[in-house]
């Protein structure tokens, strides 16, 4: 055990009504009794003076020059309280009784820190109006249709917190309305946030101008959603193509009467999906 660590301590100020914090150095009466050489002799000076440099040097070793003399600091370490390492020592007990107190202060930091806290929170919450209270719940809820936009994005390979709003804003540099609020959320609905910021990327990029710029960012989700249903349809009919000609291949090696009916049908079938004049 440490006979002495100095360190902070709040001490009352007589006279002056407060509390301060002021360095001190802590010696337990069990030096007294453990080490009466150094308690009742010329090493008990020795020993506040180096345990004070011990201090002041932690956690690194203080150099024992100057606080004792060769002799001394040899008796120290000979007796148990002290261990030298060529010019420099470090006192017994002083590392544990450095991070006992360290740890205590930092249970009382906490402790002050959860107690300001809790203060600070009911006092706010005591002080805040309606509005400012609703306005702090409406910005920790997620906005509407975020879950599925987050989803687009997870499915996409691209995992991101941005949405059209901000594209928005780090166009335009305006902060939405609610009226262009309302007009992104539609088009989010309507065609997808992804082909939202892309149209909105190309119309910024052709004219950067924000008077038209949303009417020119729709005109483009528009096109694009044609484009892209006309190209879904193309698809469709050529891999029905795709299909009547496999069944042809396969008519090829069927019987002659099979075949005439096969055909039949399949002539039946083109001209049912308008794809052969009847």
């Amino acid at each position: 055990m440490a006979w002495g660590p100095p360190g902070p301590v709040s001490l009352w100020m007589e006279g002056s009504g407060e509390v301060t914090d002021r360095p001190y150095s802590r010696i337990y009466h069990e030096l007294a009794e453990d080490y009466p050489e150094v308690y009742d002799g010329p090493l008990l000076a020795d020993y506040t003076r180096l345990l004070v440099a011990a201090d002041q040097a932690y956690p690194t070793r203080a150099r024992w020059a100057g606080y004792t003399t060769r002799k001394a600091i040899t008796r120290l370490e000979q007796i148990g309280l002290a261990t030298l390492d060529g010019a420099r020592y470090t006192l017994r007990g002083i590392d544990k009784e450095r991070a006992e107190r360290s740890a205590k202060a930092s249970r009382a930091a906490r402790s002050r820190h959860a107690s300001s806290t809790a203060t600070s929170s009911a006092t706010s919450s005591a002080t805040s109006s309606p509005r400012s209270t609703a306005t702090t719940v409406a910005r920790q809820l997620p906005r509407r249709d975020e879950t599925r936009q987050d989803e687009t994005r997870r499915d996409n390979g691209r995992a991101t917190d941005e949405d059209a709003v901000d594209d928005y804003f780090r166009l335009t540099g305006r902060a939405p309305k609610a009226t262009v609020m309302a007009w992104l959320d539609r088009l989010v609905t309507d065609h997808g946030d992804d082909a939202l910021r892309s149209a909105m990327a190309g119309a910024w990029q052709e004219d950067p101008n924000v008077t038209d710029f949303l009417g020119r960012v729709e005109a483009r989700c528009v096109s694009a959603s044609r484009q892209s249903a006309r190209a879904s349809k193309e698809r469709a009919a050529s891999s029905e193509l795709e299909h009547q000609r496999r069944e042809l291949v396969l008519m090829e090696s069927m019987p002659e009467e099979q075949r005439t009916a096969n055909m039949q049908r399949l002539g039946s079938m083109l001209a049912d999906s308008g794809l052969l004049a009847k």
